[in-house]
């Protein structure tokens, strides 16, 4: 995240708590705004509307960090990305007409300008190595399991002191963040299981063995 494009934003946004499992938005172009995850995590799912059946194109995980920006200079008429929240969190929003107001005629439109080019770099650097990262495992599903696990791991998991991580998340959220159906999905985490790298403790959590 880009603090110094938060520090300037954040003053101006209006703050809402989302359980697990709401819709943040159904479509974050539609929606009018900016929004930054404070505290929590969301996950978007893009989707392609060109075709009769709507086809899943990519997805992004945000713990901390700007959603929408591209939507002050982008429209993708072909795509829609739904947002949902992944565990309990605090998101701050602001209409996308205000942010353009302000870039336009601001006091520190220039400032905030450059803030905003670099968040917009940051997201798409970061997103390139997740992608690069994810199609290292592309033929090989419970690899893209485990790195996605591992992943989430760094930023949602809660350590049980014995060496292991608690990750609370569904097999349906895995495999949206995966692009694999859900039955290759449980099928990788089978495997995963097997071979005592990871462990199912209940529903929505897994323990993965660092």
């Amino acid at each position: 995240m880009t603090i110094h494009l938060a520090k300037i934003l954040t003053p101006l946004m209006s703050s809402r708590n989302y359980k697990a499992g709401e819709t943040l938005t159904p479509d974050l172009a539609k929606s009018g705004c900016v929004f930054l995850v404070s505290e929590g995590a969301v996950v978007v799912e893009f989707v392609s509307i060109t075709t009769d059946k709507d086809r899943r194109i990519g997805t992004l995980f945000t713990d901390k960090g700007f959603l929408g920006l591209e939507n002050l200079f982008l429209q993708r008429p072909d795509a829609k990305a739904q947002a949902t929240v992944l565990r309990d969190s605090t998101i701050l929003s602001m209409p996308t007409s205000a942010v353009l107001e302000l870039l336009d005629n601001g006091a520190q439109s220039t400032k905030l300008c450059i803030e905003v080019s670099t968040a917009l770099a940051e997201a798409t650097y970061g997103l390139r190595h997740r992608l690069e990262a994810l199609a290292l495992h592309a033929n090989y599903p419970k690899e893209n399991v485990f790195s996605i696990l591992r992943y989430l791991g760094k930023h949602l998991g809660i350590s049980n002191g014995k060496g292991g991580i608690t990750i609370p998340v569904k097999v349906g959220t895995l495999a949206t963040l995966t692009g694999l159906s859900e039955e290759s999905t449980r099928r990788a985490i089978s495997l995963l299981v097997e071979e005592q790298r990871v462990a199912k403790i209940g529903k929505g959590n897994f323990l993965i063995f660092a």
